[in-house]
């Protein structure tokens, strides 16, 4: 699943979307978006169910 990867430029939400990210995953960070950049970069495999994609570390 290169496709998640290969378009990290575009990965963006909006400033509720941060808030609820932040709060379902419990993150101190405000840097949301670069926290799940680097989420994703690290993630050994990830998979596609249905319109989800799962990442494991």
């Amino acid at each position: 699943m290169n496709c998640l990867k290969d378009n990290l430029d575009k990965l963006h939400t909006t400033e509720l979307g941060a808030l609820r990210i932040r709060k379902n995953l419990d993150l101190s960070t405000l840097e949301v978006v670069e926290w799940c950049k680097e989420a994703i970069t690290q993630a050994s495999l990830i998979m596609k169910l249905g319109k989800n994609q799962i990442m494991f570390v």
